[in-house]
């Protein structure tokens, strides 16, 4: 470019630009159109007596999990009750157990530092409550190479962006161009 020394003249710098502006807009898109995976679980409703349902949930790619749990989850508060996640598919390692009805009214989010988890679900004799329903979705998801640069990054998408925008001729020209 001129600014570099490279001899380019405005209009080869417009076009970087607006190269830089189309590709952020499609991570952008794309992205949105495209949301990451979601994992429902859900028990039934009202649960049956005497269960032992054990499942692992995973999203490839994932970072973290965040768990969020249906306001309706409601469970019998006896021994043997009990909606537990784990670390580990030999049920040893938990990270958190849930049962009865939450203090407030719904269980808390819970964030899972893995790609994967293990729960499970007993139930006593008497079942009692709704059962339970939790979603799962992804905080961090890694992409492949492939898949990020086909336009299904948001996290380039919006880098692009604060590099489009870190300058004031930049600001105008997107403005001009794409935002009005």
């Amino acid at each position: 470019s001129a600014a570099s020394g490279g001899g380019g003249g405005a209009g080869e710098r417009v076009s970087l630009l607006q190269t830089l502006v189309q590709e952020c807009v499609t991570h952008i898109v794309n992205a949105a159109e495209h949301p990451p995976p979601m994992v429902e679980i859900d028990s039934a409703h009202p649960y049956a007596n005497h269960q032992d349902v054990r499942q692992r949930v995973y999203i490839k790619g994932a970072g973290r999990l965040l768990v969020r749990f249906d306001a309706r989850c409601h469970t019998n508060d006896d021994m043997l009750t009990r909606l537990s996640l784990y670390k580990d598919d030999q049920y040893r390692y938990p990270i958190a157990t849930l049962k009865g009805r939450a203090a407030n009214g719904q269980f808390p989010p819970l964030v899972v530092n893995s790609d994967r988890f293990w729960f499970r679900f007993t139930s006593g004799a008497v079942a009692s409550g709704w059962g339970y329903r939790f979603s799962v979705v992804p905080l961090q998801l890694r992409l492949d190479d492939t898949r990020a640069l086909d336009g299904h990054n948001p996290e380039l998408g919006f880098w692009l962006l604060d590099l489009v925008l870190a300058r004031a001729h930049s600001r105008d020209v997107v403005r001009q161009r794409y935002l009005l």
